[in-house]
């Protein structure tokens, strides 16, 4: 009976939109090996991913654009894509559930969090999940993809801040069926 609000999306993204979507696959899978990211990308020429990392300097490898971390750049290249590699964090697979990006996640391994997101996502028809870096089910994410239904989300920010100045406080569970609707 707990009331669960929705995610809390990034505003920039909220007002965001994909009006020229681009041929490029937004990879972000921090805690992998770089290289071997990078290797497994190349092996799909037909291809364009952008590859995000701290680990990274900007530069062309092959098919790949690989960038250093870069909040601005991150945002803009999300928008702008048409698909997204990931590990299974809540905040940019809701990102991508908000701006209908299809996702393939991979979860960290032994990370309880990780591994319930991407059964549930799973579970739901939102994304596809591999368990290690997987060219097989690489391949047939990047041939089977397709346009998530949009599943866009409120101001929950704002609207919590709205809901912590009124006078009286509704309850809770009228914030949540508000914003779920």
């Amino acid at each position: 009976d707990a009331h669960v609000l929705p995610p809390i999306i990034d505003n920039t993204l909220i007002k965001q939109s994909q009006s020229h979507l681009h041929k490029s696959i937004l990879v972000y899978l921090p805690f992998e090996n770089q290289q071997e990211v990078c290797d497994l990308l190349n092996r799909f020429p037909l291809y364009n991913f952008i590859q995000y990392s701290s680990e990274l300097t900007d530069q062309q490898i092959g098919n790949v654009s690989q960038k250093r971390a870069s909040l601005a750049g991150f945002k803009n290249d999300l928008c702008q894509s048409s698909g997204v590699i990931c590990n299974s964090g809540f905040e940019l697979n809701s990102e991508c559930l908000h701006l209908g990006l299809p996702i393939l996640t991979k979860p960290i391994k032994g990370q309880m969090e990780q591994e319930s997101n991407a059964l549930a996502l799973a579970s739901l028809g939102l994304g596809q999940v591999m368990l290690h870096l997987d060219a097989a089910i690489v391949e047939k994410w990047l041939l089977t993809q397709h346009k998530v239904t949009q599943k866009e989300m409120p101001d929950v920010a704002k609207a919590i801040v709205n809901w912590l100045i009124d006078t009286p406080r509704a309850p809770v569970s009228e914030l949540a069926n508000h914003l779920w609707t």
